[in-house]
């Protein structure tokens, strides 16, 4: 879905957020200038006030943060989030499993 040129494809600056806190710790190690990458194949998705305040009405099947933000992105773009993460299945927003 991603190589897919017709299809647009967000990058969330949730998920930049964390990339950057894990690769801060030594818990993630990003070979070259990941962030040019993403500014060159990804449209920007910004986090909204409304995005944030959704977060708070979200069950609590997940406890990363990070994934929580995704999810109100997902549900107030009307997105689909692409991940490994069994957890955002039991979300009611559209999960592509990766």
């Amino acid at each position: 879905m991603i190589s897919d040129a017709s299809n647009l494809v967000y990058a969330s600056v949730a998920s930049v957020c964390e990339i950057s806190s894990k690769s801060s710790i030594g818990k993630l190690q990003v070979d070259g200038d990941l962030f040019s990458i993403i500014d060159e194949d990804f449209e920007r998705l910004t986090m909204s006030f409304e995005d944030a305040k959704f977060v708070e009405t979200l069950p609590q099947i997940h406890k990363d943060p990070f994934d929580r933000m995704l999810v109100a992105q997902a549900v107030n773009h009307k997105l689909k989030i692409i991940t490994r993460d069994s957890r955002l299945f039991e979300y009611k927003v559209g999960v592509v499993k990766a």
